[in-house]
């Protein structure tokens, strides 16, 4: 079967679907690459509306930052009690010259945030929300840099202002939030799909016992056609929504009915 037709007869063509078995283990395996593309649209549209918001909130803080220099590794600013404090749904940005706040305050502003970030006296600080990737990378959930090192020795507040008051995302933005959307969906999808074909092998060594697990495995990807497209449009309206219980059930119901149509009639004997 053609890639066009597996995605035919994935939309209740269950005697059609019935002859995926046949096709190739990699043609099929590439169908399941194209679905956790549209699998991953939800995410990267959820992403860039973020990183869009987030870009709005650079535009504000730029118009608040005083012109600031790094000088023998402190942050200095012309002014007096120029600090302040910026809150947005998504960022906690500080900027404390004066070295009110402290390493901990900028954690505790992460709560119910995608981000703080502290310009401190003497120190940069990003705190992520915490999770396993993050104490894994950093070693807990802030990843702090002195002004000493190179990256932030040459900062200054023109050159913040006029980086954080860029109107549009760079192109590349687009196609690495892409990328790293791609990667969670790809493996969610084939997680769920080969739970899905274990539990539905079990149905088909009891109906066919020719049914071997890879030709389960090969049906079952496309059987997750409809559920997948259906999940994905829910995902743009609800995004906590169980995406993978809801396969796994339409899925294994969509291979029953696929087995239940492609079997012999019982003999009129």
């Amino acid at each position: 079967m053609s890639i066009y037709q597996m995605f035919v007869s994935s939309f209740f063509h269950f005697k059609q679907l019935f002859t995926v078995r046949k096709t190739p283990f990699g043609k099929v395996l590439f169908y399941l690459v194209l679905l956790s593309f549209l699998f991953a649209i939800p995410m990267t549209t959820q992403v860039m509306n973020i990183f869009g918001a987030l870009r709005e909130d650079g535009q504000k803080i730029a118009e608040k930052l005083p012109a600031f220099t790094i000088d023998q590794d402190q942050l200095v600013s012309p002014e007096e009690n120029s600090g302040f404090i910026y809150q947005s749904n998504y960022l906690t940005f500080t900027f404390d010259p004066d070295g009110k706040r402290t390493p901990a305050d900028i954690q505790s502003d992460l709560k119910g945030k995608f981000i703080s970030i502290g310009m401190l006296q003497d120190e940069l600080i990003i705190s992520l929300p915490s999770d396993e990737t993050t104490q894994s990378l950093l070693g807990d959930n802030a990843f702090k840099m002195g002004y000493n090192q190179s990256v932030l020795s040459s900062i200054n507040g023109h050159t913040l202002k006029k980086t954080l008051s860029q109107k549009h995302l760079p192109w590349f933005l687009y196609i690495v939030i892409f990328l790293v959307a791609i990667y969670p969906s790809f493996i969610n999808l084939v997680f769920t799909v080969l739970l899905t074909s274990l539990f539905a092998s079990i149905w088909a060594k009891m109906i066919d016992r020719s049914f071997s697990f890879l030709d389960t495995f090969k049906t079952v990807i496309v059987c997750s056609t409809l559920p997948t497209l259906l999940s994905t449009f829910i995902l743009f309206f609800d995004f906590s929504f169980n995406s993978g219980t809801f396969i796994f059930l339409a899925t294994s119901f969509l291979f029953y009915q696929t087995l239940k149509k492609n079997q012999p009639l019982p003999s009129s004997n």
